[in-house]
């Protein structure tokens, strides 16, 4: 291990600095392999590598995303092709997936399986069986609907049922001899690599070496990142030294300016950083810890302990070493051995065995030790009483008490993301977005974050920008081979002619010195209507005027160069011979600025150099009650305003031939996909058509095919922030012929008064068999077709199925 480790770190390529218990083992250190000093921050040796331990030790070990696959080449170079392999995975039927493919089997249409599969319990655990036991209203359809029960019980024959076969994400086997002396091997379904047929709990049970080469997106980041500094500023920055105490990697921390900083971007997260304010790398370390269910409602105690609003006791003064650097409290696994082994004079062996217990809830276990914990920490001076408590608080936090040695080392990755984010900001955003490439919606996001941030994110530009997101002095430059149409190979071209030939003065200057067997004419007009000639001088429009001639002119010249013209006529008369070319002036004329951005938009995937809604941002977030950009809201089942632009509508019909609207609705964070049908589209299909700006109450709907927002109501929004919904109608349906009543029909009369809106009143009256419609004179009944209390008030006389709106 140490062997391919060092290997990687030679080459350049980025390595964790470890994962799990091995991070804390001084014999991984001593050899480079982590890179924590485990003593430094208290970690215990044994709990990876002991006399104690009979089965090999595991070590993951996280490589730059991108370079990983050359760490598991070298490792298969170095100790045979016959001796590595990576691990097959086989998949499963989980009780979703088996509801709806027992639907299609069956021959329904998507929705009615659809619709049995949201009622199962989400989560890989989950089971058809314990889904009929939680949730009533599947029970319910089981037990009603003939169609539910025939789904159901064809699903549960699928479930559990290997599905397919695949390559294990991380896993690689190391074997001494030959593995098909060990293993039955196979090529993937590729069939490109060899994989074992064993999977990995049984390669691990054969004795054989399993490891797991996991690729981390954010290594990657760093290492772009560290080129960046490098080529910009001339700095080698060795992440491994950098100091642990520095004043704007912790400021970025206490504001919670987090975008791209590894383990703390959620909303949540964000939240007890500004509450907890970290002055030291101990206190991001607890966050990792402590920030998943169970610990997690201990936060709030333990930000009060370190601001000094919780007085902090350590249960015995002389177990201050082990608990002061998380303020009394106990957060580690590491602690509760560390207590055992200083109080009550258990080995690390018997120590891990009582964390195990613990963990793992083995009651006879436990119950074995802890007579012992108690009597060897009473025998050892400790106060029985307090003793006992300690113990009940042990037990009980155990089960969630955190591998230290793991967040000690993702702490350290993230430090590390923070460091060059606060002190390198525009190297460490083109890093993370070059690091997103080809994800539209993670672009979008990291631009905002870039802007919020004061970094200008620009268009790519033939002068300045390589293949990915480039950091230059006046902000990011978006990178060549985002653009649309335009490959990596013609990139490679670009920037080799102008590294060797200098900048571009104009178009014809371009086409002139590129390989024009690398350009096409789709390629130029992708790479002028994405902004990448913007600073020749020339507007858009104009390049676009320009550009056939720009192309005649080169092909012109490749031709003749090709017949050896050049030389003979470059002597004399070039303009008689079509040599000499003349480039117009720049005449400023430009596409108006929708048409503009829309261009741009359709070459790299978002706006760059504006967005439509600049201008009214804070008209949107006025108006909207969940960003777009907002991955934590998107919460399956939760309701919102959302705010934004409409950049695709497709109308489209559904499979029982109704009409419905596919769209995407973007803001200045992010964009969604929304789906418009049912009553819903009859109403509001009219305000949906491209660059429409609306407000729009909607549903989120999670599924396996990705999130969509389930629209509930729209309103158009306007440039001076006021947004109103379209009129609608409140139908009130009277079944028991009450408005035959007048005393009903005064106080009808009264209540809709008090809920006065641009809705029109519709009631339709049962009675003596037949129903009548009345449509209510729209001077005296006007309502608020939204009002909860209206509509409260009505079902309270009328019944619950009494009040519509329209």
């Amino acid at each position: 291990m140490q062997d391919f480790i060092q290997w990687a770190k030679d080459q350049g390529i980025g390595v964790g600095p470890g994962r799990g218990s091995a991070a804390g083992s001084i014999i991984s250190y001593a050899l480079h392999i982590t890179a924590l000093d485990p003593l430094e921050h208290g970690l215990i040796f044994e709990r990876f590598l002991s006399p104690d331990r009979s089965d090999m030790p595991d070590i993951d070990i996280d490589f730059d995303d991108e370079r990983r696959g050359e760490v598991i080449e070298y490792v298969r170079e170095k100790y045979g092709a016959d001796k590595v392999a990576q691990i097959i995975t086989f998949s499963t039927m989980k009780a979703r997936a088996a509801v709806r493919d027992a639907g299609r089997i069956l021959g329904y249409p998507f929705g009615v399986p659809d619709k049995v599969a949201k009622m199962i319990q989400e989560g890989p655990e989950a089971t058809i069986e314990s889904s009929l036991k939680m949730n009533p209203d599947l029970r319910r359809a089981y037990d009603t609907d003939a169609d539910t029960k025939r789904i159901v019980d064809a699903a549960s024959a699928l479930e559990g049922f290997v599905r397919g076969e695949g390559i294990h994400a991380a896993g690689v086997v190391i074997c001494r001899d030959p593995l098909h002396f060990h293993t039955p091997l196979k090529r993937d379904t590729k069939g490109e690599q060899i994989v074992t047929q064993y999977e990995g709990t049984l390669v691990a049970d054969l004795g054989l070496l399993k490891m797991d080469f996991l690729g981390l997106r954010t290594l990657t980041v760093l290492a772009k990142a560290l080129a960046a500094i490098k080529e910009n500023h001339g700095v080698d920055i060795d992440l491994e030294a950098i100091p642990r105490d520095d004043a704007k990697a912790f400021k970025l921390y206490q504001r919670a300016d987090v975008d791209g900083v590894f383990q703390v971007e959620s909303p949540g997260m964000r939240g007890v950083l500004k509450t907890l304010k970290p002055t030291v790398f101990a206190d991001i370390v607890a966050v990792v810890a402590l920030y998943r269910p169970g610990p997690m409602d201990s936060i709030p105690d333990f930000v009060a302990r370190k601001h000094g609003r919780t007085r902090i006791t350590y249960y015995d003064d002389r177990l201050r070493p082990i608990l002061e650097e998380t303020y009394g409290a106990i957060v580690y696994q590491e602690q509760v051995m560390r207590i055992a082994m200083t109080m009550s004079g258990f080995s690390a062996a018997k120590a891990e065995k009582l964390r195990k217990a613990m963990g793992k809830k083995i009651a006879d276990i436990m119950a074995s030790l802890k007579k012992e914990f108690i009597d060897g920490a009473v025998a050892n001076g400790y106060d029985a009483r307090m003793v006992d408590g300690l113990w009940d608080d042990i037990e009980r936090f155990a089960q969630y008490a955190f591998n230290k040695s793991h967040a000690a080392a993702y702490a350290l990755i993230s430090y590390q993301t923070a460091y060059l984010k606060a002190h390198y900001p525009r190297e460490f955003m083109a890093a993370l977005l070059s690091s997103f490439s080809g994800k539209t919606e993670n672009i979008v996001k990291y631009v905002a974050a870039a802007k919020r941030g004061g970094i200008d994110v620009l268009p790519p530009d033939v002068n300045s920008s390589g293949a990915d997101f480039t950091a230059v002095p006046e902000g990011i430059r978006f990178g060549l081979a985002g653009i649309r149409n335009v490959g990596a190979g013609v990139v490679a071209v670009i920037v080799e002619e102008r590294r060797s030939g200098g900048r571009f003065t104009s178009l014809q200057d371009f086409c002139l010195r590129v390989d024009p067997r690398a350009l096409n004419k789709r390629t130029l007009e992708a790479l002028i209507k994405a902004g990448a000639f913007d600073s020749t001088g020339y507007t858009r429009k104009h390049l676009m005027r320009m550009m056939d001639d720009a192309i005649d002119l080169a092909a012109r010249r490749a031709k003749d160069k090709e017949r050896g013209q050049i030389n003979l006529f470059e002597l004399d008369g070039a303009a008689e011979h079509g040599f000499e070319y003349k480039v117009p002036e720049p005449d400023g004329d430009e596409w108006e600025k929708a048409m503009k951005l829309t261009f741009e938009k359709e070459m790299l995937g978002i706006y760059v150099s504006d967005h439509p809604l600049r201008e009214m941002a804070h008209v949107i977030e006025g108006a909207r009650t969940i960003s777009l950009g907002d991955d934590e809201g998107m919460v399956d089942g939760r309701a919102g305003w959302f705010a934004g632009i409409l950049t695709s509508v497709a109308r489209v019909l559904t499979r029982n031939g109704k009409q419905m609207i596919d769209f995407t609705v973007e803001d200045l964070d992010g964009f969604r996909e929304g789906r418009l049908f049912g009553n819903v589209y009859a109403r509001f299909e009219p305000l949906f058509v491209e660059d429409a700006v609306l407000r729009i109450r909607a549903k989120v709907e999670v599924t396996d095919r990705g999130t969509k927002l389930q629209v509930m109501d729209v309103m158009p929004l306007t440039d001076d922030g006021s947004f109103s919904r379209p009129p609608g109608t409140l139908l009130v349906c009277d079944v028991s012929g009450r408005f035959n009543d007048s005393a009903v029909l005064g106080w009808f009369k009264e209540l809709v008064a008090r809920y006065p809106g641009p809705d029109a009143v519709q009631v339709e009256v049962t009675a003596g068999g037949g129903t009548k419609t009345y449509r209510l004179p729209p001077e005296t009944y006007h309502v608020d077709k939204t009002s909860h209390r209206l509509h409260s008030e009505l079902r309270e006389v009328f019944g619950t199925d009494a009040v519509h709106e329209r």
